[in-house]
């Protein structure tokens, strides 16, 4: 459950999909069908005897493991923990703090107090059919023979938006659309705060598959808005959206004001 065999253990995988409501339809699939390249080159088997329902259930339930691996020691109540686990794996798995409380109960026997919060740090690039919502007519289309996803149909006023992004140190956010479909000239991306209309964080025009759009200085958790503009291109579709980065601000890139 917790070690690995022949590709990852259940926990790992648990782990990495945490929060992701796209899971299941996409991990179910991929039991059934096989696949591999999510995690190296080692294959998994085909499972066609399953039925959707129960590739489903057997999905939900490795799910359900995030964050069950016991921590190698205990932290402190204050000071810092370095994330460094992932130097030099060349993994995109996710670190997952978990703080959790429970009293010996009050005197008479009374019910104990408990509570628990969870803390996901997340690989800074996402697959974007991750997207938590979308505007009406946006699509996750999976690629023939491939276990890659896109996002597509995206036009004119369409947006998608991620939820729960931390932009605490963000300097700027780059897209990728499928290199062989560059994507509709004359094309801008807004990114916003908090729906379609919320505060402009970044705009950029795209011109090529790889965009980067710098970002004003945001901190603390955000809902992220993309929002796709064309004015001169009403209906049409502007590319196939892949997967959106996240990086660091570094030292003389600008914001928007």
């Amino acid at each position: 459950m917790d070690s690995k065999v022949n590709g990852p253990s259940y926990i790992d995988i648990a782990n990495r999909y945490y929060g992701s409501e796209f899971a299941v339809q996409n991990l179910s699939k991929k039991v059934i069908k096989g696949g591999a390249g999510n995690w190296g080159e080692t294959a998994m088997s085909a499972h066609p005897n399953l039925t959707q329902k129960e590739s489903e259930d057997i999905v939900k339930y490795i799910l359900s493991l995030a964050g069950e691996v016991q921590a190698t020691e205990s932290l402190p109540l204050n000071g810092t923990y370095t994330t460094d686990e992932h130097i030099g794996k060349g993994e995109k798995g996710a670190y997952i703090v978990q703080a959790s409380y429970r009293d010996l109960g009050g005197p008479g026997g009374s019910h104990s107090l408990s509570d628990k919060q969870i803390l996901v740090l997340r690989y800074p690039k996402i697959e974007a059919e991750t997207y938590n919502k979308a505007a009406k007519g946006v699509r996750r289309q999976r690629l023939e023979q491939t276990d890659t996803f896109t996002v597509n149909d995206l036009m004119h006023g369409r947006f998608l938006v991620y939820e729960k992004i931390d932009l605490t140190g963000v300097g700027s956010m780059t897209l990728g659309f499928l290199p062989s479909e560059k994507p509709l000239p004359g094309t801008t991306v807004e990114v916003r705060s908090g729906s379609e209309s919320g505060k402009l964080l970044g705009k950029a025009t795209l011109a090529n598959s790889t965009v980067k759009i710098p970002l004003s200085a945001s901190k603390g958790q955000q809902t992220v808005v993309l929002v796709f503009r064309n004015e001169k291109a009403k209906g049409q579709g502007i590319g196939k959206l892949d997967w959106v980065g996240f990086e660091k601000a570094g030292v003389g890139e600008k914001g928007v004001n």
